[in-house]
């Protein structure tokens, strides 16, 4: 049986639609370059399936902060500029991916990217294929929302046991956790849902650099919540990682 509280989310499954899918934004590496759109003032979080490092030509150095944190890259541009080439270096082989960034005060989006390249599909399977970054995220979004009857697994993603707890998760915040539901897929990867609370009278700021563990890639729902008990103090995080939860979570 699922948590009663998904019960109290169910009306607002038509509101929150639009959210669950367009939480992502996949893009594929195929020699041509990306484009990636910045709002000024806004960041914006770029997941690769290895550390990469940054490029940034000399005249966009005062103009967006980059951060490089394992496989995910943190980009906030701090004035607009028009659309420039940018390099991505993959710390672990040294090829390169290409972007045309471009930053203005228009509001760009601020849906999470995930980058593959076109050859880094499993040949083997093409359900494993299929089970990205992005697509289990946006699924295990539409289990934590959306009516059931509307969820359908993908194929080669199996449900395991629930972790016992979720303590611990997030670093420095007055949140409680709870394990929501955990999957693995066919390809090795574990997808978890956890439930984030927020158990102070005050509202707060959600982030993945307050994550405690080893994550190929995490994302809240809402990045935001409000006090506790005003209707809006929960969310869903979701993280993807190598090792089961708990294990991910103690590394």
């Amino acid at each position: 049986m699922r948590p009663s509280w998904r019960c109290k989310l169910v009306s607002l499954a038509v509101l929150l639609t639009s959210s669950v899918s367009a939480s992502t934004t996949e893009l594929v590496w195929d020699k041509t370059p990306l484009p990636l759109d910045l709002e000024v003032g806004e960041e914006r979080m770029v997941h690769f399936a290895q550390a990469m490092s940054v490029g940034l030509p000399a005249n966009l150095r005062d103009a967006v902060r980059v951060q490089s944190i394992g496989d995910t890259v943190y980009l906030k541009a701090l004035k607009p500029f028009a659309r420039q080439r940018v390099l991505m270096r993959s710390k672990a082989d040294g090829s390169m991916i290409v972007f045309d960034i471009e930053a203005s005060t228009r509001q760009a989006g601020g849906e999470n990217v995930y980058v593959r390249t076109s050859s880094s599909a499993n040949p083997q399977s093409e359900a494993a294929a299929e089970l990205n970054y992005a697509s289990l995220t946006r699924f295990a979004a539409q289990y934590a929302y959306a009516p059931a009857r509307l969820v359908k697994t993908p194929k080669g993603l199996t449900k395991t046991a629930l972790p016992k707890s979720a303590g611990g998760l997030l670093r420095g915040l007055p949140v409680s956790t709870q394990p929501y539901a955990t999957w693995k897929t066919s390809n090795g990867l574990h997808l978890s849902a956890v439930i984030v609370a927020n158990e102070s009278d005050n509202a707060i700021e959600l982030h993945p650099k307050v994550l405690r563990g080893q994550w190929l890639t995490a994302t809240f729902h809402h990045y935001r919540l409000l006090t506790k008990g005003s209707g809006a103090d929960k969310t869903v995080v979701y993280v993807i990682s190598r090792n089961p939860f708990t294990q991910a979570l103690d590394q």
